[in-house]
């Protein structure tokens, strides 16, 4: 019966992490395109084309999982072409390395019966068709979908209220989703006449469907971590630890979830237990075309709209700094 109405189990999503490629000595600008990464059979794309610019030693830049699967959440470090682990199908420049300082996560394995059977319940209840609910359900039983915000009656242009408006705001997990996943989803809710089989649509006629990027804020996280004073860890140990839990949250929250300080700094103490006590100095999102705020604002949850996706390093603009000292509590 699930195949019949076209509600085969998905099959799952794919990992997304962050690269850092370090070049350092160049007197011109050093562009890279896309790429594919493979590590050992794990095969990675990055999501955008990047520049390491005159004066500056590395770039940050999103790579996503060709594939769907939990084997595609690698550790940090897992990647470093230097000490070949990871070769790319393109020419790097000399002295290049590329390493990933933190977790790849997201990816998932095949979607269960019990997840299936909850799309299907949604689908039943909706009637499969024009209702937010049966948008939204077909929208994530796409392959791909990692996030919506569905927005009815709402001019996405003007923000001004408007009948005959759809407008979705999909993520892969990435901040930058590619254009033949808009593509789909905007083909599956509008359908196809020549396809109906496959594309019978679900929105109703005379309605305007527009499909986005999920907008991301870059969140910038700026922090004093002490050690005890007995601690083995290195400073660089703890700073590269450090890093890579809060990364990791970061960049695993769905859409529209504020990021609460509290539970960045818990976040934090929580990944070693050498951590004793830790001080959020710099703390704000913004867009990344966005300059830096100034005067900074004040340490206090960063609130998230519906429609926004939080995200740090890559090319969201945020970015996660600290430095440590050792301490003796007593």
């Amino acid at each position: 019966m699930y195949s019949v109405l076209g509600y085969s189990r998905l099959p799952g999503l794919k990992s997304v992490g962050i690269v850092r490629i370090e070049h350092q000595g160049h007197t011109e600008n050093v562009t890279l395109g896309v790429f594919t990464l493979d590590l050992f059979g794990l095969v990675f794309e990055s999501v955008a084309p990047v520049t390491i610019a005159v004066g500056e030693t590395y770039v940050e830049i999103e790579l996503r999982a060709k594939e769907p699967g939990t084997d595609f959440n690698i550790r940090r470090l897992s990647l470093n072409t230097s000490e070949g682990l990871g070769t790319v199908n393109i020419e790097l420049p000399p002295n290049t390395r590329i390493w990933n300082p933190s977790d790849f996560a997201g990816g998932t394995n095949k979607e269960t019966e019990e997840s299936r059977l909850k799309r299907f319940r949604n689908f039943i209840i909706s009637l499969g068709r024009s209702t937010p609910l049966g948008i939204y359900t077909a929208v994530v039983s796409l392959s791909g979908i990692a996030g919506v915000q569905l927005i009815t009656n709402r001019n996405p242009y003007s923000n001004e209220i408007e009948f005959g408006w759809i407008n979705l705001y999909v993520s892969d997990g990435t901040s930058n989703p590619p254009q033949t996943l808009l593509d789909l989803v905007k083909k599956t809710v509008e359908g196809d006449l020549s396809d109906p089989e496959n594309f019978p649509g679900y929105s109703a006629a005379g309605t305007q469907v527009c499909v986005f990027k999920i907008p991301v804020i870059g969140i910038t996280v700026r922090f004093e971590l002490d050690l005890f004073s007995n601690s083995l860890l290195s400073f660089e140990d703890a700073l590269s630890i450090a890093t890579n839990a809060i990364t990791t949250y970061l960049n695993t929250l769905a859409v529209g979830f504020d990021v609460l300080l509290k539970q960045v700094e818990a976040t934090i103490l929580k990944s070693h237990p050498d951590f004793y006590k830790v001080r959020i100095l710099e703390y704000y999102g913004k867009f990344a075309t966005d300059p830096v705020p100034g005067p900074l604002p004040p340490l206090t949850d960063i609130s998230i709209p519906s429609t926004h996706l939080p995200r740090t390093g890559g090319t969201s603009g945020g970015m996660i700094s600290g430095t440590i000292s050792k301490v003796d509590p007593t």
